[in-house]
């Protein structure tokens, strides 16, 4: 059903926006990035279609600290969107 397709799409979206976070969160802190790269997506085929982004916005003066925004779409439509931040350790 289209329900159940609807669901399973809002799952993926939501397990893959958490594995990125956590990606995001262990990269190396860059200040004033306003982007970070984000991981290999997950190959086969309930992973078809879809793609991942990580922005960053630092505070201003950046003090150690960016909202991490990641986004998750599925044939170019935004599917979820969840937000975090990094913060400076001093790696």
């Amino acid at each position: 059903s289209r329900a159940a397709f609807l669901a399973d799409e809002q799952a993926t979206a939501e397990s893959l926006a958490k594995s990125q976070m956590e990606w995001a969160k262990k990269a190396s802190y860059t200040p004033g990035a306003t982007s970070y790269a984000a991981a290999t997506l997950p190959t086969g085929k309930d992973y078809m279609n879809y793609s991942a982004t990580i922005s960053a916005q630092p505070h201003d003066p950046d003090d150690g600290i960016q909202k991490i925004t990641v986004t998750v779409s599925r044939s170019g439509e935004v599917i979820i969107r969840l937000e975090g931040y990094k913060v400076n350790r001093g790696e």
